[in-house]
């Protein structure tokens, strides 16, 4: 819903209201999954939201993550990432729990704010001349749906019980 990549006025929400000449508010975020929708929809009706009419439009973000091989049915796509970040961070031993950067993390930040653009170019010429066999291979191990019907069926699953709790919200 939120439009990555659209001008406001060709997101669905907005050709939703063109099309039925009610008001529509897009609430969606960039990347949330149906469980992270949910969580949005029960924030805003705890903060006295007024709704009249709820249109949940996921799956997509479902399925990109929940088939990742790393990660769990409903797992937030960082997640494997924050996983990474506790374990290598050390705590303080005063009152306050603070997180610092080792100089790995600083340096990896310091390329990520500075090289991030050549990095990316040089990533994408290289994916060019990569076979498209060695690509396939690759993504064939780090997903795991179409390969696993146990794995599909729980990630489709988790979409519709999702959506049937959107509903009794709504």
């Amino acid at each position: 819903m939120w439009g990555w990549g659209s001008p406001d006025n060709g997101t669905i929400p907005a050709l939703f209201s063109s099309i039925s000449g009610m008001p529509s508010y897009n609430k969606g975020e960039r990347g949330f999954n149906s469980r992270q929708g949910i969580a949005r929809l029960v924030n805003l009706l705890a903060q006295g939201e007024k709704i009249d009419i709820v249109i949940f439009y996921d799956g997509v973000n479902d399925v990109a993550v929940s088939c990742r091989a790393e990660l769990e049915v409903s797992e937030h796509q960082e997640t494997e990432k924050f996983r990474k970040q506790i374990k290598e961070s050390r705590l303080l031993t005063n009152d306050k729990v603070k997180l610092f950067l080792n100089g790995s993390e600083f340096l990896q930040y310091l390329d990520f704010a500075f090289l991030f653009g050549t990095r990316s170019l040089v990533a994408k010429i290289n994916r060019k001349i990569f076979s498209l066999q060695m690509v396939k291979s690759s993504v064939d191990n780090a997903y795991l749906c179409d390969n696993s019907l146990e794995r599909a069926q729980r990630v489709a699953e988790s979409i519709v019980n999702n959506w049937e709790i959107a509903h009794d919200l709504a």
